[in-house]
C-alpha cells in the first residue's frame, strides 16, 4: 500500500490513537518485549545526527533498540563483503534478547535500510523489518561510469585472484553534501558485493524474499527513492505491509518518519 500523509495529518492520528482508552498501556507492554536494530546509512554512524531524534523516541515509547557500528560506516567502509557484514546483525539480536525483548524488529536508513531488507531476505523469525529512504538500487547505481569502471577493475582483480587485495575505488552515494562519487578503499570482493546489480545487496532481489511485514519510507526530495514504488511492489501481498512516501529528504527522512513509524509499529500483532 502506498500512502503519502499530510505529516501533520499523521501526528493528529498518532496522538488520538494513543490517547484512547487503554492504548498507552498495550503500546508499552508491546514495546516492553520488542527489540529494534536500527542500522545508519553508507559513510554514517550510530550517533550520527540524523538518527538522533528517531533513536531517541523508538527509546521513549518503551522499545529495546541496538544500534550497531555497520562495516558502511565512515570509519569502516567495506571492511567485509556484504553477506558477512550483515552477520553482525546476530550480535545485536543477541544483545537485544538477552535484555528482554521476545520479538525482533530489523531496521535501518539508507544503506541501513537496504541492510535491513537483506537480512530479512535470508532469516525467519522476524517480527516486521522497516526500511526508511533504503538504497542504493544496484541496477542503477552500475550505471554510473565511474561506479562502473570500479566493478570492471574489481571483476578483473577477482578473476586474477586478487579478489582480497585492498585498492582503490569510486563508490557512490546521497548524504548532507548531496549525490556524488566518494572514494573507497577496500578488497575487490567486498566492493562488487555491495555494488554489483546481481549481487547479494540488490534489493530488487531482496524484497521479494521478505516474509515479514514491511514498512518503506520515502521522501519527496530524495532521488534514491525515485523508483521506491517499484521496489515496494515487489513486496509480497501482507496486509500489514506499508510504503509511505513523505515530504522530506534523505537525510531527513528518519526525523520526519517519527510518527509513522511509532504508530505502525503500535498496529503490529503484540508479541
Amino acid at each position: 500500500m502506498r500512502r503519502r500523509p499530510d505529516i501533520a495529518t499523521a501526528f493528529l492520528a498518532l496522538a488520538l490513537a494513543l490517547a484512547a482508552p487503554g492504548h498507552a498501556q498495550a503500546q508499552a507492554q508491546t514495546a516492553q518485549k520488542t527489540g529494534i536494530v536500527f542500522m545508519h546509512g553508507k559513510q554514517g554512524n550510530p550517533g550520527e545526527p540524523p538518527l538522533a531524534n528517531f533513536i531517541v523516541s523508538l527509546k521513549s515509547a518503551g522499545y529495546f533498540v541496538d544500534t550497531p557500528e555497520m562495516c558502511w560506516s565512515g570509519r569502516r567502509i567495506y571492511d567485509k563483503p556484504y553477506l558477512d557484514c550483515l552477520t553482525e546483525i546476530d550480535l545485536a539480536v543477541a544483545r537485544l534478547k538477552a535484555a528482554g525483548a521476545t520479538a525482533i524488529v530489523i531496521a535501518g536508513h539508507s544503506l541501513g535500510g537496504n541492510g535491513a531488507l537483506g537480512y530479512a531476505a535470508r532469516h525467519d523469525g522476524i517480527a516486521a523489518v522497516i526500511a526508511l529512504a533504503p538504497g542504493p538500487e544496484n541496477r542503477y547505481l552500475d550505471t554510473q561510469p565511474v561506479v562502473a569502471a570500479s566493478l570492471e577493475r574489481a571483476r578483473q582483480m577477482v578473476a586474477q585472484g586478487q579478489g582480497d587485495v585492498f585498492a582503490d575505488f569510486t563508490d557512490y552515494n546521497t548524504n548532507r553534501f548531496g549525490t556524488g562519487p566518494i572514494p573507497v578503499r577496500t578488497t575487490a570482493t567486498s566492493f562488487i558485493s555491495f555494488d554489483a546489480a546481481d549481487g547479494p545487496a540488490e534489493m530488487t532481489a531482496n524484497v521479494p524474499r521478505v516474509k515479514a511485514p514491511m514498512l518503506i519510507v520515502s521522501g519527496t526530495d530524495d532521488p534514491s527513492q525515485r523508483n521506491s514504488d517499484m521496489l515496494f511492489a515487489l513486496a509480497p501481498p501482507n496486509p500489514l505491509s506499508k510504503h509511505f512516501i513523505i515530504d522530506a529528504n534523505h537525510m531527513g527522512t528518519p526525523e520526519a518518519a517519527i510518527g509513522i513509524v511509532l504508530s505502525w509499529l503500535a498496529a503490529l500483532p503484540k508479541p
